[in-house]
């Protein structure tokens, strides 16, 4: 039977690796900079809460084996896979067309609707076929058939307050003085490089 300091070891260790995998550049860390640098941090919060919202559903849906149905039927494991990558397609060209319009540099990029906020933080992890299967992977780490239910909440409510902790954190980030001043100096690149890196993931989520 684990004592009480090796059940709360374990949820450190498993709170450090939900951090670090929430820290590992993707589509939800291309978005949360992009929201925050041209919506502001509370555009930057918004998009968090709408990721912190999609893990949930990824959590229950694991919970229920959603990842035995994906193995059993991987055409269905394809559709939402081709559809998350047609989303970071959609959200990557709308931040790169206005660069390429050789829109004034003075002029600040418009923001579209649907392209940062919660909704867009929601669907981008939504519909990231990866992540059910990295939950699996966290879970079979720091439980097993014997682990209550109140264990199973505490290490979800861990790797949700991590990924929450971890965007919110960069948020505020970004809007601090002098990152903030360079960032905003150069937004036109950030922009392209944020644009560039979600197309690319997209055509990586389609292999």
């Amino acid at each position: 039977m684990m004592t009480s300091d090796t059940v709360l070891f374990t949820y450190v260790v498993a709170g450090l690796f939900s951090l670090l995998a929430a820290m590992s550049p993707g589509p939800d860390f291309a978005l949360v900079t992009h929201a925050s640098l041209f919506g502001g941090v509370k555009s930057g919060i918004k998009t968090s809460f709408g990721i912190a919202t999609a893990l949930t559903c990824h959590l229950f849906a694991v919970s229920l084996g959603i990842t035995l149905l994906f193995e059993t039927y991987p055409a269905l494991s394809k559709i939402i896979q081709y559809a998350g990558a047609f989303y970071l397609l959609y959200l990557g060209t709308n931040m790169i067309l206005p660069l390429i319009r050789k829109a004034d540099e003075s002029t600040p990029t418009p923001q579209k609707k649907g392209q940062t906020g919660f909704f867009a933080g929601f669907l981008c992890n939504l519909l990231n076929p990866k992540v059910p299967f990295f939950l699996l992977a966290l879970f079979t780490q720091f439980s097993n058939a014997h682990s209550s239910f109140v264990h199973e909440l505490l290490l979800s409510c861990t790797f949700l307050g991590a990924n929450l902790f971890w965007f919110c954190s960069l948020t505020l980030l970004l809007s601090l003085g002098k990152i903030a001043d360079l960032l905003t100096k150069n937004k036109r690149s950030v922009q392209g490089i944020m644009g560039c890196s979600l197309i690319l993931l997209a055509v990586y989520f389609t292999m």
